[in-house]
Parts: structure tokens; sequence; C-alpha cells
């Protein structure tokens, strides 16, 4: 089974005219060290927001797999320009997803 660090770098080397690809470890995950100001989604996607600015990125599409789509959505609601193009993969946001399975009213 492929992992997803693997997916990435063939993505990468399958990029298409010139656009960078930037994959990001959220803070406290991955080989990023803990966050500055706090685990929540909203303190997150300010943190990669000041990254983007470091790496002059004005605006991005974005995709957000499993914890990354709770970010994912955190950054495109807070900053919408920034990110026009948004896909959110293999997450169920918590306020959002359906109640499945309950008898609706």
């Amino acid at each position: 089974m492929a992992t997803l660090l693997g997916e990435l770098q063939a993505l990468q080397a399958k990029r298409v005219d010139n656009r960078l690809f930037v994959a990001i470890d959220p803070p406290g995950l991955g080989d990023s060290g803990p966050p500055s100001s706090g685990y929540d989604t909203a303190s997150i996607a300010k943190q990669i927001v000041d990254v983007l600015d470091v790496l002059s990125i004005s605006n991005a599409l974005l995709v957000g797999f499993d914890v990354g789509a709770w970010i994912g959505y955190a950054l495109s609601a807070r900053f919408p320009a920034r990110f026009p193009r948004v896909a959110l993969i293999d997450a169920a946001i918590p306020g959002l997803t359906p109640q499945i399975g309950r008898a609706h009213v």
C-alpha cells in the first residue's frame, strides 16, 4: 500500500505548468514542532497562511485530507480570497457532517 508521503511525492513529480506544490505538516504533526499559539483550527490556519506569506504565495488551490480537511475548512472560511478552489477529502467536519442513521423529524 502506498504511503501518503509517496503519493505526495508522485504529485510533485507530475506538477503542471511549473506550479509549485507545497505540503505542510500542521503544527504538532509529522515533522513539525508544536504550535506557537494553539491546536485549534483557526490558530493553525493562521500559521499556515504565515508560511504562505514567507513563500510569497498569494493564492493557492487547497487540498485538505483527513484532519487537514478540518484545517482546510478553517483556511478557506477565514481567507476565501487566498483559496479560490478547495478540495476537502476524507473527513467528517464537526458541525457540518449530516446525521446519518438518525430519524429526521
